[in-house]
């Protein structure tokens, strides 16, 4: 018995947009923080064209974040990062952009969606190996003493730039 692939062949796949899944923005969203998931939802507005829209989806984010986190200003944080009210605030602020706001910018944009497993998978080593050597060693860089001045806030921009351009050299070599 033959299985014909006429019907897979004749499809058109040209005027799908493929955009990063709503699995890799929570995950992001959970782990990093809130700020990183939108990040990649804003690079899926930019894919369909909607680039007026990523301001107001960064401040939608903040002003979720904000009031979900007003209840707890004055009180103590524990050292460690599990923190149950946390936790809860980006499990709302992700649900909310995953699936309302998504189904308002998306729902008229024909779409494929990718799971990017190597970036993710990278930063999350990253971020993790970052916790570990704090955890392990009490590593901690004192950001108010490192950002006082002009050139605190020019070494912590080079840092991050040139994390951003090793990431990017890595993933473009496997890619």
């Amino acid at each position: 018995m033959s299985i014909s692939h006429d019907i897979i062949d004749d499809q058109d796949h040209s005027e799908r947009t493929v955009l990063y899944s709503r699995t890799s923005i929570f995950l992001l969203g959970m782990i990093l923080s809130p700020f990183w998931g939108t990040l990649i939802y804003a690079a899926n507005l930019k894919l369909t064209g909607q680039r007026q829209k990523i301001v107001g989806v960064f401040v939608m984010v903040f002003i979720i974040q904000f009031a979900l986190s007003l209840p707890l200003l004055g009180f103590d944080f524990p050292d460690h990062k599990i923190y149950p009210p946390l936790i809860f605030s980006r499990l709302l602020t992700m649900l909310f952009l995953l699936f309302p706001v998504w189904k308002a910018h998306f729902k008229n944009h024909p779409h494929q969606t990718l799971f990017p497993w190597l970036r993710v998978t990278l930063i999350v080593v990253v971020y993790l190996f970052v916790e570990l050597c704090t955890y392990l060693y009490g590593f901690h860089i004192p950001f108010e003493t490192l950002t006082k001045g002009m050139m605190g806030v020019i070494l912590v921009r080079f840092g991050v730039g040139l994390i951003q351009a090793v990431i990017n050299k890595i993933v473009k070599t496997f890619d």
